[in-house]
């Protein structure tokens, strides 16, 4: 399977070397098939999850307790959601708003954007066995859908940061994968000899490294902590800003994750999601819609194996417990 890149050998910013869909050959089977069915499932479950949220009891705030958050605090806190949302804002307009109208159809980055973004209702799990992840009920948030998601189990009262929350997953997945394949482009016109193994290494710990800033920002700025954590691998263990280490590499999983379907298709034209799709025989308009199914399933096994699995097993018996304030604890 390949795609009508404009300039194919090229590995930039500027996507809109590489949005069309035009299929001509393939190689490998069906797999295709068992990613868009995952999609289907997923794209169910979130929207429907979501909407029985939006109707019900839950959709309100979470409460904050006694305890004051401070003035200057609550400040940066709506700077960061203000940035946030203004990030997310831009994504959607170049990625998904301006490739469909210069394409006239979904581009590979839009379905990267909207995967990404189903992705984001898998976030309650990481409570899903202890409150590890505590949220800022300071922030914007109207609760938590954790009661819509199947198999839910543990504490139900927290609030999540719709404003940065949801941004976080497109700039780390759609966004983590643009910067990332000009990134591993840059790395091979100063290293021709460079291989794709060695450069996805080399972008892993860059990834790990703009995490681990990023995330000890907020954590400074009391937008949420980590409740539970490992001691041996947490730097300030026991503090309210403690931040387990392995938490910057399940993020760069993530984002690698997304740039390396991004950079096969630049590379390839195709990928192991979108693996035999014109084996199916299906309209241009059914393929798309087939393909952005199988990216969907793509990214939210991405979130879950990369992130989610292995966080939710090690909160489970985590010993570095943070003393936190009231508006960042979880009732219920």
């Amino acid at each position: 399977m390949t795609y009508d890149l404009t300039e194919p050998e090229l590995l930039v910013i500027d996507t809109d070397l590489a949005p069309v869909v035009e299929l001509t050959e393939t190689t490998g089977g069906g797999a295709v098939v068992v990613w868009a069915a995952l999609g289907a499932v997923w794209a169910t479950l979130a929207l429907t999850g979501w909407a029985r949220w939006v109707l019900s009891d839950d959709f309100v705030p979470a409460p904050r307790g006694a305890d004051p958050f401070p003035h200057a605090h609550l400040v940066i806190v709506r700077v960061i959601e203000l940035v946030s949302a203004a990030g997310l804002a831009v994504l959607v307009w170049h990625f998904g708003v301006r490739q469909w109208r210069r394409a006239r159809r979904l581009t590979l980055d839009g379905m990267l954007l909207i995967g990404a973004t189903l992705a984001f209702f898998i976030d309650p799990v990481i409570n899903q066995f202890k409150y590890t992840f505590a949220w800022n009920a300071y922030a914007y948030n109207r609760g938590s859908w954790d009661r819509f998601v199947p198999l839910h189990h543990g504490p139900s009262r927290f609030g999540e940061g719709l404003l940065w929350a949801l941004p976080q997953y497109v700039y780390m997945g759609l966004g983590g994968a643009v910067v990332g394949c000009w990134l591993v482009g840059w790395l091979r016109r100063r290293r021709p000899g460079i291989n794709t193994v060695t450069a996805l290494a080399a972008l892993f710990v860059v990834f790990w490294v703009g995490d681990f800033v990023l995330e000890n920002l907020f954590i400074r700025a009391e937008v949420y902590t980590y409740a539970r954590t490992w001691r041996a691998v947490t730097l300030w263990p026991g503090s309210q800003y403690q931040f387990p280490l392995y938490e910057s590499v399940c993020v760069a999983a993530y984002a690698l994750g997304f740039t390396w379907v991004r950079l096969s298709w630049l590379d390839r034209g195709g990928s192991f999601v979108d693996s035999g799709l014109d084996r199916l025989g299906l309209s241009a308009a059914l393929s798309r819609g087939v393909h952005l199914l199988a990216v969907i399933g793509f990214a939210a096994a991405c979130a879950f194996l990369a992130y989610f699995a292995p966080w939710s097993w090690l909160s489970i018996d985590a010993d570095s417990i943070a003393r936190l304030p009231s508006y960042l604890r979880a009732g219920g």
